[in-house]
């Protein structure tokens, strides 16, 4: 007889909870409990070295539809989920500058796109979808406002890009955004096809940069309102 998927599943989550003995913190969407990370209310991965396996992905079943972070992981629905609230997560589509992409990580909105570098709050600093939206992404707070934060962990901050080691002004894109030190996007030097740009970004308490194309369908950067259809004429891609 084949073995039950539940049955699979509880011999799965066994084998990564020796491997990563269980710790219990504030519920909290990505974050391993151990053995396992809760994606949403309903879904989960395994863990193993405290690591989500992408390939190790779960819904609980209808009569336990409950992720917890508990060793019995599906529960029924009077026990509280441990995912919080990730429908205020990487919103841009409503003319927001900036972006929450976790509890404490923020990225650049770009017609209505996350862009994918991530910049990271200080320390004891939360990453608010309110401020963010305006242009002030981090508070200082002994803890996250549940109404106003991203509520999950972020595994993958910075998305790994190839980038050239000089802008056409000479510097580094590094050297660039550590002399700036604003997140943001900003022309490159003396650049008269205004078509990539440099995304500025703060990660472990250093300023690092990035260069960018333009996408296809909004080819010329605009250093007022970033990439669109139209090439600007004036000095500094504005």
């Amino acid at each position: 007889m084949k073995m039950s998927l539940l049955r699979r599943v509880g011999l799965l989550a066994l084998l990564a909870f020796l491997l990563a003995p269980a710790a219990f913190v504030d519920a909290t969407c990505g974050y391993c409990y151990g053995s396992h990370t809760c994606l949403s209310n309903t879904t989960f991965q395994l863990c193993f070295n405290k690591t989500p396996s992408p390939d190790h992905s779960f819904t609980c079943p209808d009569d336990k539809p409950i992720c917890t972070q508990y060793g019995d992981i599906c529960m029924e629905t009077d026990v509280p989920p441990a995912c919080g609230d990730t429908s205020k997560c990487n919103q841009c589509g409503n003319g927001e500058i900036y972006a929450c992409a976790s509890l404490t990580t923020f990225g650049s909105c770009d017609g209505g796109e996350l862009m994918p570098e991530r910049s990271t709050c200080p320390n004891e600093w939360f990453c608010s979808i309110r401020g963010a939206s305006i242009g002030t992404p981090c508070v200082l707070a002994c803890e996250p406002d549940v109404d106003d934060t991203c509520d999950r962990i972020d595994n993958d901050a910075v998305a790994t890009t190839p980038v050239p080691n000089t802008t056409p002004g000479g510097s580094t894109p590094n050297s660039y955004c550590q002399s700036t030190q604003i997140v943001g996007k900003f022309p490159l030097a003396n650049d008269a096809v205004c078509t990539s740009f440099v995304y500025c970004f703060f990660r472990d308490n250093v300023w690092n940069g990035a260069i960018y194309n333009c996408p296809t369908n909004k080819p010329y950067f605009n250093a007022i309102s970033g990439c669109g259809a139209t090439r600007p004429t004036g000095v500094g891609c504005k």
